[in-house]
C-alpha cells in the first residue's frame, strides 16, 4: 500500500473536519451519520476510516482545533483587555467578547452540542479550552462578579437558536 504525503493526509483530514462541522452544528452530533461527513467531504467512507476510527474521534478534534484556535483568541484580544477593571475597560471588554462569540458562532454551537448530548464530556476536560476564563477572574468566585451587560445574555440571536433546538 502506498504512504500518503504529510499534505494529504492533512488536507484529507481538513476536509474531513470542515464536513463534520457544518453537519455536527447543523443536525447535532447523533443526527449525523458517518456516511454523511463522507459525502460531504467528498471522500468514501473507507478513507474517512483511515484517519478517524470513529464519528467521536472526528468531533474531538473539533473540540481539540477549535479549544486552542479560541485560546489563541483569548490571549491575544481578551486578557489585554483585562488590564483595568474600571466601567470603561469593562464595556471595552464586552464588546470585544460579543465579537468574538459572533465571529465564531460554530465553537459555541460545538460546545452546545457537547452539553447536551455528551454532557459535557468534552470540554470539561481543558480548562484552557474556556475562553472566558481570564486571568484577572480565575481567583474570584463566579459569584461575587458584578458583570453589567449579564442581562443581555445570552445575546437575542443564541436565545432565539437555543430556543429551536430540539431537545
Amino acid at each position: 500500500m502506498p504512504k500518503l504525503l504529510h499534505g494529504t493526509i492533512e488536507k484529507n483530514k481538513l476536509k474531513i473536519e470542515r464536513a463534520a462541522l457544518q453537519l455536527f452544528t447543523r443536525k447535532g452530533f447523533h443526527g449525523t451519520t458517518v456516511r454523511e461527513i463522507a459525502n460531504r467531504a467528498g471522500i468514501s467512507m473507507g478513507k474517512l476510516y483511515i484517519y478517524y476510527d470513529t464519528k467521536e474521534d472526528i468531533f474531538i478534534d473539533l473540540v481539540h482545533h477549535l479549544g486552542r484556535k479560541m485560546e489563541i483568541i483569548r490571549q491575544k484580544e481578551l486578557i489585554p483587555l483585562m488590564a483595568s477593571m474600571d466601567p470603561d475597560s469593562l464595556k471595552k471588554l464586552a464588546t470585544a467578547i460579543g465579537r468574538v462569540v459572533s465571529e465564531n458562532l460554530d465553537y459555541w454551537r460545538l460546545m452546545y452540542i457537547d452539553v447536551v448530548e455528551f454532557r459535557h464530556k468534552h470540554w470539561r476536560s481543558t480548562r484552557a479550552m474556556w475562553p472566558w476564563r481570564c486571568a484577572p477572574w480565575d481567583s474570584v468566585p463566579a459569584s461575587s462578579w458584578v458583570i453589567p451587560w449579564a442581562p443581555l445574555w445570552p445575546p437575542r440571536w443564541l436565545r432565539k437558536s437555543l430556543a429551536s433546538y430540539p431537545l
